[in-house]
This record gives structure tokens, sequence and C-alpha cells, in this order.
């Protein structure tokens, strides 16, 4: 059922999507990325939900992965750059059958990103996702690399355990590299699934690695309907003698859509609402509004925070997207960025949208994407432009899916000789997002981020650097949701751009 893609639109804490990864590992054999996309058992492509995932580093919003058109359009909203707006697939996902590269015979480079550098004029390797399988082809690892200094480099990985000739996850446990100490830092925690029904678990719990042994800490026990559709989590803080109700999660769904999922938290005597999504569709079962919403921490009022409107063609295409931040202030909707979708082919694959931010009065282009696919209408690229002024695009970043030959791409020309502060990814973010710009000569470069009220919160780079492409981290751990401003002056150019933070 092509309804259960909702589930991952609304998940909210990386917890839960931990857990339903595991699920999902299970569903579609992922955990055998040569056999094919679908479960016919329950008629849904998930390969690419799990591509999604997998994707995304553990500390990256994951809030929207999925949404999913009951019309028969997909929404991949975390796409490889982790992008603002959707990516329209003609009912299906990304599905990486092929190797792109391969180091053994059970570990498959499932996905490619690489940049645009100035200065060769060529695409540069920026970080990649490898899966390793068992003998009996199940998923034992998913990693994460940054290509660094001409070589890979380990950020994280996700680490899976079975219990004999079992498919159901039994343990699930994240890690990320210490490059101190040269090796993988769990940071003592990780999940046990300690009961399954019809194949989907229901009841998991969470460990801390205390005086030399694992100790529970918290438990979650989930419903789902008859067709594996979510309904409740809730969630137990263990006291030390007894289990303690503190939050749960619940979806609710009319007609096979969902219309509203709310996270909350038990304070003893009600549940107090966190967050909150709700879901608007036109007759034909299109999403032509969703809502977020966030508990005010001072006041415990429910407070609108982001909408996006949606609007389709006759055939059902999105045609466009416009997202929006709620202004307190006024107490009204705020435009802040929309995207058109400017062409489809004719199997209803997209394949070139454009991205605008609100300046002033004024809609400008930020950055255009363009979608190549092989014969079975599976996305085998992503080229990302960036905006330059005056009708000129520049390439930006790429992305190459599994079974792709990038040998076949012709380089970006034209590239101009000058500065060029890049769009952030992913945006929105949560917590840390990667800046990139361009310089043409050795020159002392300047990087800050400032709120909306014009104050300074970061200085990412202040120092003397050589011409080239360079990157760096914003880590917005401590701030608050929101929209920021991150600004480069080097030399006598002084250029900004939008970034948002979604937790």
């Amino acid at each position: 059922m092509n309804s259960q893609y909702r589930l991952f639109n609304t998940c909210s804490r990386l917890k839960l999507l931990i857990r339903l990864l595991a699920v999902f590992v299970f569903f579609t054999g992922a955990v055998n990325a040569s056999e094919g996309n679908r479960n016919p058992s329950i008629g849904m492509d998930l390969t690419g939900i799990v591509n999604a995932l997998k994707e995304d580093s553990l500390n990256r919003d994951l809030m929207e992965i999925i949404k999913n058109h009951p019309s028969g359009q997909t929404f991949l909203r975390a796409n490889p750059l982790n992008r603002s707006h959707s990516l329209l697939l003609n009912n299906h996902t990304s599905v990486a059958n092929s190797i792109l590269a391969k180091a053994t015979e059970t570990t498959k480079v499932m996905m490619l990103t690489q940049f645009y550098d100035a200065v060769s004029q060529d695409w540069v390797n920026s970080s990649r996702i490898i899966e390793i399988y068992d003998n009996a082809g199940r998923v034992i690892q998913i990693v994460s690399e940054d290509y660094i200094d001409g070589e890979w480099k380990a950020w994280w990985r996700m680490l899976f355990e079975y219990e004999g000739n079992s498919e159901d996850v039994y343990i699930w446990m994240s890690e990320w590299w210490d490059e101190e100490t040269e090796a993988w830092d769990n940071r003592g925690e990780r999940t046990r699934f300690v009961a399954y029904q019809n194949g989907i678990p229901i009841e998991a719990i969470d460990e801390k690695w205390v005086d030399d042994e694992w100790k529970p800490f918290r438990k979650s026990i989930m419903t789902w309907t008859a067709d594996r559709m979510p309904l409740e989590t809730l969630d137990y803080d263990w006291t030390g003698d007894d289990w303690e109700l503190s939050a749960r999660e619940r979806w609710i769904w009319e007609n096979g859509l969902l219309i509203e999922y709310v996270n909350e938290w038990w304070d003893g005597e009600e549940w107090i609402i966190e967050m909150r999504w709700e879901y608007t569709y036109d007759s034909n079962g299109n999403e032509i509004e969703y809502i977020f919403q966030m508990s005010d921490w001072l006041t415990g009022e429910l407070k609108n925070f982001f909408r996006e409107l949606s609007s389709y063609d006759a055939q059902g295409n999105a045609t466009e997207t416009v997202d929006q931040m709620w202004d307190d202030e006024n107490e009204e909707w705020s435009d802040i960025s929309k995207t058109i979708y400017e062409e489809y082919d004719n199997q209803g694959n997209l394949i070139r949208s454009v991205d605008y931010t609100l300046i002033g009065d004024t809609w400008v282009p930020s950055s255009r994407d363009h979608y190549h696919y092989d014969g079975n209408d599976d996305l085998q690229m992503q080229v990302i432009e960036e905006w330059a002024d005056e009708d000129t695009w520049i390439p930006a970043y790429r992305v190459l899916y599994s079974g792709f030959d990038p040998t076949n791409v012709v380089s970006g020309e034209g590239l101009p000789d000058d500065i060029n502060l890049l769009q952030n990814y992913p945006n929105p973010f949560n917590p840390s997002t990667t800046i990139r710009y361009n310089i043409p000569e050795r020159m002392h470069v300047v990087i800050s981020v400032y709120n909306m009220l014009g104050q300074e919160i970061a200085k990412l780079i202040d120092e003397e650097l050589e011409a080239g492409s360079h990157a760096v981290k914003f880590d917005a751990t401590i701030l608050p949701s929101g929209v920021y401003i991150y600004r480069l002056q080097a030399g006598e150019s002084v250029q900004s751009k939008k970034l948002m933070l979604l937790k």
C-alpha cells in the first residue's frame, strides 16, 4: 500500500525512524540489494525509503523523508542532499540494483555525491554510502564516508544484528568514527528489539553501557493497523524499579490518508502536545497543504511554525510548492521559498525543477535540479546548479546512484572565475549543514552566521585561504529552529544566503 510511505513524513524523532528502518530492512529483503525492489507480500517499493534513510547522517533532519500521493506520485523529500523541496518520481523511488563501486562481493557503494571544483573545472568526490552484507544477504552495516585529502574516511555507521537465521533485526546500534582514538564510538547506547508480530516490531528497549554491562533506560511499545500502518508508539522510562510512561506518538488516518501526526509527552496527569503535523488533500488525494506546529517552550501553547502549499496539473504532477514560515508579529503566513517543477518526461518522471527564494517582494532563483533516469525509469543521477545572476547557472553538486557511469557526464563549462557562495546542504537541516564556497585566488575569508535580527551568532571562518573550492560545517545544536543568514566576505565581495534550521 503506497500510503505507507506517509509514516516517514511524520517521524520527528530519530529513534523511531531508526526502528522503522530496521523494519524496512526486514520487509525489503534489504538486505539483499541484488534482489529486485518490491516485496509482493505487502505490495510496496521500499528500497528507495531505505536508500533515503541510509543516505542522511544520523544528525541531520530526517523528519520528512517521504510523502506519497495516492495519485501515484511519490515525493522523496530527503534526496541525496536533503533538499528542501520534493523530488517527484512516478510511482517509484530511487532504486539501486546495480553496483557503482565494489570493494568485495558483500560490499556495495550505493550512492556517491560529488561537488564541482571551480579551479579544476571537474567533479570531485565528496561523500558516499556503503552497504555491507553477511553471507545470508542481510544488511549488517550501513557506512557513511567523506572524501578528505584524497582518501575515503569513515564518518558514521549503523550496525544490525540478527538472531540465528531470522531476518528480524535484533540489535541496532549507531557508531561515530573518532579521529583522535582512531576507533568507532557507539557513545554507549543501543536499541534491542525484543518482540515482533507478523514481522513487525512491537517492543524495543533502549540500553546504555554502564558498569561493564548493558542496562535499559527506555522502552517503546508500538501498535499497527491490520495493513501495517503505524497507530501509536508509547515510550516508558526506566526508574530503576519499574517502567514509567513518558511520551507517545500518534498517527491519525482517514480513508487511507494520514491527516494528523502528534508527538506528546506525559506530565503525570495529562498528555502535552510537543509537535503536530496536519495534512489536507484535494479530491484526488493529492496533498495540497501540510502544517507543522511546535509547543512554545515558555507558555506551552501550540504555535504554527511551518507550512507547505502544493498545486498539481491535470495529470497529477506537482507544478509548484510554496514554503512558508509563521510570522508571530503579524499573525500570518509569510512566504520564504518555492519550487517550480518545470518539466516531466512521457513517463511522468521529473526532469527539471527550479528553487526560488523570496528577497523583498521578488522571487529570485537560487538553484536548479536536473534528473537523469535509466531505461527502467530509475533515477541514476541528479545535478544541482546554483544561480550566479545575469541568467547564468553554474554546476554545484551531483549525486550518482549505483549503476550510473560518471564518465558519460560532461563537466560544467564556462564557470566564472570569481568568488561564489553556494547554497548550504542539507537545507533545511538539523543540527548541522555544510557551506561551500569558491575563491579565485588567495585571500582573507570570513564566514559568519546571523539571526534574523542581524546579530552574529557564529564565525565559522576568519583566515587566509588558497584559491579553490572550500567547505565548512555549521553545527546549530544549541540554536532554536528558524531561518538564519550566512555571509561570505572575501576581498571586496560580500555575499549572503539563507538557511533553515528545523528541529
